[in-house]
């Protein structure tokens, strides 16, 4: 920091009063951000507000809002956050990921260690 002063670059600081608080500058650190809190205020659990189809398993820690389709034969986790209005297709693994509203994955989809978009369509063409 003293070189960066010393090339009269600007510092900038913000201060904050929450207890909480973590750089997210990358995706990799969004997905850790959105695990670390949802473990904070959780737990190592599963929630689940929408009902899903026949053999599909749900690893904690998860969480899967409304409106959500979820086809058999499909797993969940762990480190897995689903919005609103997702359709995920049959015989799809999706673990340590994040997918946004309105998203829909086709069947037999693979998804780790990634963020999807809103209204992002992947698979069955």
């Amino acid at each position: 920091m003293n070189i960066l002063v010393s090339r009269n670059y600007e510092i900038l600081v913000h201060t904050t009063d929450q207890d909480w608080w973590m750089d997210i500058g990358s995706p990799r650190d969004y997905l850790k951000a959105n695990i670390k809190k949802f473990i904070e205020e959780y737990g190592n659990r599963v929630i689940c507000n929408s009902e899903v189809g026949e053999k599909v398993v749900v690893k904690p820690p998860s969480m899967i809002l409304e409106e959500v389709e979820v086809e058999r034969d499909t797993v969940i986790g762990p480190n897995t956050f689903i919005m609103k209005n997702v359709r995920i297709g049959s015989n799809t693994i999706i673990e340590n990921s994040i997918l946004l509203e309105g998203s829909i994955i086709g069947r037999s989809s693979v998804l780790r260690n990634v963020i999807i978009g809103e209204y992002v369509k992947i698979g069955d063409k």
